[in-house]
């Protein structure tokens, strides 16, 4: 009997060791998930992929957007010329910045390049 209660005990213990280690690492996920929202959150970066544009050069405030939403506008504000994030044989138009610190205190997330034609 004696050696039953002590084989059950390590039975025990090694259950309630290995479930407090998988709760721990839970955790510690929960706490880093938690982490990176507050620190996208921080940089300007919402679940919406939201980002401030300036044009180029003269670097002025244009809008917020999306980039697909951008690219879309700047579409039609040059007569429907490609616009993308291509930089091979486009020209830079436009800068997306996480943050709408001025001056800029990152560099740019996104570069919309227009690609004119052959």
């Amino acid at each position: 009997m004696q050696r039953l209660s002590i084989s059950l005990l390590a039975l025990a213990l090694a259950t309630s060791l290995s479930l407090s280690g998988i709760a721990k690492a839970s955790s510690d996920a929960k706490t880093s998930d938690s982490n990176n929202t507050s620190s996208n959150e921080a940089s300007g970066n919402n679940k919406f992929g939201l980002y401030y544009w300036y044009t180029y050069p003269d670097d002025s405030y244009f809008d917020r957007q999306t980039l697909s939403m951008e690219e879309t506008e700047w579409w039609i504000m040059l007569n429907y010329v490609q616009v993308d994030t291509n930089p091979s044989g486009g020209t830079l138009v436009a800068r997306g910045y996480g943050t709408n610190n001025y001056p800029h205190a990152a560099p740019p997330l996104y570069y919309l390049y227009a690609h004119y034609g052959f």
